[in-house]
């Protein structure tokens, strides 16, 4: 109880806060079923597996890069027509073999306890929550007041890739870098290092896949080359990023296999050059930038840890995997750079806020970061119009992320996670399944699960997208074609003229989905 009576009334504040966000945003998860897609029924399965058996092996995982290691994508419907759309061998595929995520062996202990569901949405929302409520502490230890730190914090969890990355993206191990990688910056580059502390952060950056260690370790190289005169234990310090980057550069090259890797960075000067002189590619870039700006504003105040954090931002800028890595903010590709991003503003802000009070101009901290948090709000979508425009501010963390927590956390949202029991309900357990991606996380468990449209001519069901027309008349399909939309139409009707004739029931569906857009098939 002594102990329990020193923390400060701040501390059990802002805990409770915390605290009670994490479960509405874990509730949010579970029951927010529209994003998800097929890399979470891969993960949660494979956190079932490694529970169940220890084994890091997933079928769901082999159905869909089965199909991109198919070329399916980029196939024309010509093509497709003649294609047998046979099911990938082997049946299952192991994970370690793609990404060296040890981390999930980690959840699957705890997924031998309660569900792998709750496990990695438990996960993924502490790990963001970690990056805002880390933020706060490390500013309030630096010595800004409550408002300063707390105006950060909600900075922070404005940005898109904190919020959207959080409620719209799906679970991959990736994320829990963005608590963990924060942590580790913040201990790496701190005063008074303590070297087991910093270890187990290092090895924790390790265990979640090649790509965090790997940045890890370049972020410990570039502040240590830039801190070089000032840095204590430099030995230690060194040597623990160089072995995260060796780690996980050793992985890539000698233990998986993964073509992502390969064509990711531009490999030559010329290569380089024709991205940047593509107009698209140009306009995602700027986008990108736009969208970092503020927190990039005030890493400036600190310039060493501003551009050891830009560093980090390279592979974002000049990479590629088809523009997601700078547009995409649900998605997984700017987890690693996004700790960093906050670390460096984390230190900017701090100085600044030390000019201005020894100015006695404190009012100009709040003043920036009332400013920074005015700017995000205007980031429109990267489709169309200009990056900043008034009419983004409905969509914004401010509205729309309060508007879904009130809408989702309550009895609709279980009504809405309802839809995903319908569809379970619909198929037996046993079946086998070719399926858009929208039904793989409802269907995976005690079925066997094909990526539209492989296993057409095998599969007991189909789960197929349903687009209702003006005329309630119904076209069904849901096709890849990386052509356009033109040649995945043309590739729906050859797909779906095919199972007609294989016996598929178009005309009395199994069920009707509208809120998810699909219906299901039988083969008679």
């Amino acid at each position: 109880m002594a102990y329990l009576r020193r923390i400060s009334l701040e501390t059990w504040i802002v805990g409770a806060l915390a605290l009670a966000l994490f479960g509405a945003l874990v509730f949010l998860k579970i029951v927010l079923i529209g994003p998800m897609r097929g890399d979470t029924a891969i993960f949660v399965q494979l956190t079932q597996n490694i529970a169940a058996t220890g084994h890091p092996v997933s079928q769901v995982f082999a159905s869909t890069q089965g199909f991109l290691d198919g070329h399916y994508p980029v196939m024309k419907a010509a093509e497709i027509a003649k294609n047998p759309l046979l099911p990938p061998v082997p049946a299952e595929r192991n994970m370690l073999d793609f990404h060296l995520y040890l981390v999930l062996f980690v959840l699957g202990l705890f997924a031998k306890v309660v569900s792998a569901w709750f496990v990695v949405y438990a996960a993924m929302t502490a790990s963001f929550l970690a990056l805002a409520v880390l933020a706060y502490a490390s500013l309030r230890r630096g010595g800004a007041n409550v408002v300063v730190a707390g105006l950060f914090a909600m900075l922070v969890m404005a940005y898109p890739a904190w919020w959207e990355g959080l409620v719209y993206g799906q679970f991959y191990p990736d994320v829990l870098f963005v608590g963990i990688g924060l942590a580790f910056a913040l201990a790496f580059a701190g005063d008074g290092i303590k070297r087991a502390p910093l270890a187990v952060l290092a090895v924790s950056c390790a265990i979640i896949n090649e790509r965090a260690a790997i940045t890890a370790g370049i972020f410990g190289i570039v502040w240590c080359a830039l801190n070089w005169k000032t840095i204590a234990d430099r030995k230690f310090r060194v040597g623990t990023a160089i072995a995260l980057l060796l780690y996980g550069t050793i992985a890539i090259k000698l233990f998986l296999v993964n073509s992502d890797y390969s064509g990711f960075m531009p490999s030559t000067q010329a290569q380089l050059m024709a991205r940047l002189h593509n107009p698209a590619f140009d306009r995602m870039i700027g986008y990108f930038l736009v969208a970092n700006l503020p927190l990039l504003a005030l890493a400036a105040f600190r310039w060493r840890s501003g551009l050891t954090a830009f560093v980090l931002m390279i592979p974002n800028i000049v990479g590629t995997i088809g523009g997601a890595e700078k547009v995409q903010w649900s998605t997984h590709y700017h987890v690693f750079y996004f700790p960093f991003l906050v670390w460096a503003a984390v230190l900017g802000l701090a100085r600044m806020n030390e000019l201005l009070q020894d100015r006695a101009k404190a009012w100009g901290t709040y003043a920036a970061l009332v400013a920074c948090g005015c700017y995000i709000a205007l980031l429109g979508p990267y489709t169309a119009g200009p990056f900043l425009t008034p009419a983004a501010i409905p969509q914004s963390f401010y509205f729309a992320f309060p508007k879904l927590i009130t809408t989702y956390d309550s009895r609709a949202g279980l009504q809405y996670r309802n839809l995903a029991v319908q569809l379970s309900e619909a198929i037996p357990t046993g079946s086998v399944v070719t399926t858009v991606e929208t039904g793989m996380p409802f269907l995976f468990e005690g079925r066997t699960i094909y990526d539209f449209p492989i296993g057409v001519d095998r599969a007991n069901y189909a789960v197929v997208q349903d687009f209702v027309q003006p005329d309630n008349g119904h076209i069904y399909g849901g096709s890849v074609n990386f052509y356009g939309k033109a040649e995945a139409q043309a590739e729906d009707r050859v797909v779906v003229a095919r199972m007609r004739k294989d016996g598929y029931d178009f005309e009395h569906p199994v069920v009707r989905i509208p809120g998810l857009g699909i219906a299901v098939i039988a083969r008679r």
